[in-house]
């Protein structure tokens, strides 16, 4: 039938908001959760490579997922 699963949106929107982040829109800072991949032999050109930063609590763990 041609639907999206209920994951597809979330993907989507989860995209957004770490762009958000990254240009400053966002109220949440993309340092909090993300770390920029400075070693440039994996990113194919562009400095934009994120990593995510390790945290022990749940709650951020979880949260991109």
């Amino acid at each position: 039938m041609g639907l999206r699963t209920l994951e597809e949106p979330r993907n989507r929107q989860d995209i957004i908001e770490i762009f958000e982040m990254y240009r400053g829109y966002s109220s949440v800072a993309l340092h909090e959760l993300f770390e920029i991949d400075t070693n440039k032999n994996g990113t194919r050109g562009h400095a934009c490579e994120l990593k995510k930063v390790r945290y022990t609590r749940d709650i951020v763990r979880h949260f991109f997922e």
